[in-house]
Formats: structure tokens, sequence, C-alpha cells
């Protein structure tokens, strides 16, 4: 029960960046989605510690298990329209995979670079409890 409340939680955080994001973006008049001013929100309050990444971590991790489903409309979407299926959607296939392979490749990469970089900071802290301890 507590780990749903908590989940509800780290979501209604999550939704408000959003609107947050949404409110900048309309009272600034800005060119760019309320979501995506949103999402640089976040990014820049967990790059700057501002916001731990275990503030968000359960209530991102819910809504990364059900994100393939938001594709499905998508991909149903598609099958309406055959001529994308054509020379054209060949390309709309090969641009898809690149980007799939290198979205894949830079986390695949900041992930790594971040468990080193925790893995330092817990080696760091062991040190110096071992060395405050002596």
């Amino acid at each position: 029960m507590m780990k749903a409340v908590q989940v509800l939680g780290q979501l209604a955080g999550l939704y408000l960046l959003y609107l947050l994001g949404e409110w900048l973006a309309a009272f600034l008049h800005l060119p760019v989605s309320g979501s995506i001013i949103g999402m640089l929100l976040l990014f820049v309050l967990l790059v700057s510690n501002i916001m731990p990444a275990r503030l968000l971590e359960r209530g991102a991790n819910f809504l990364l298990a059900f994100l393939p489903l938001l594709f499905l409309p998508v991909t149903v979407g598609v099958m309406n329209y055959p001529e994308l299926l054509s020379f054209e959607g060949a390309w709309l296939i090969v641009s898809a995979v690149v980007s799939t392979g290198i979205v894949m490749t830079v986390s695949g990469r900041m992930a790594e670079k971040m468990a080193l970089q925790q893995e330092r900071g817990e080696q760091r802290a062991n040190e110096n409890t071992h060395h405050s301890a002596s």
C-alpha cells in the first residue's frame, strides 16, 4: 500500500513538472511544447541534484513499464495508410531503425557512466567510513 502511495506521489510530481512546462510555454509564448519544457526542467533538476533521482524513480519505472502500450495506436494508425509502406515507407523504417540505434547507444553509454559514477561514490563513502573508524 505504501509503495502505491509513493508511486502516485511521484507520478503527481512528474505531472506537476509537465503542467509547469505547459504554463511556461503559454506564459512566455514559446514556440516549444510545454511537455518538452517540463522534460527539460526535470533534466535540469536531476543533473543539478536539486531533485535526487530516487524521489521519482518508482513513478518513472511505473510509466516505463507501460511505455510500449503507447506505441500501439501509432502502429495501428500506420496500417490505415498503405502508401507509407511503399518506397517512402522503406526510408521511414531505415530512419526509425537508425534513430532507435542512436538512442539506445547514447542511453546505454549514459547509464554506464552514471552507474560508474555511483559506484565510485559508494567506494569513496566506504573508504571514508573505514578511515574514520580507524
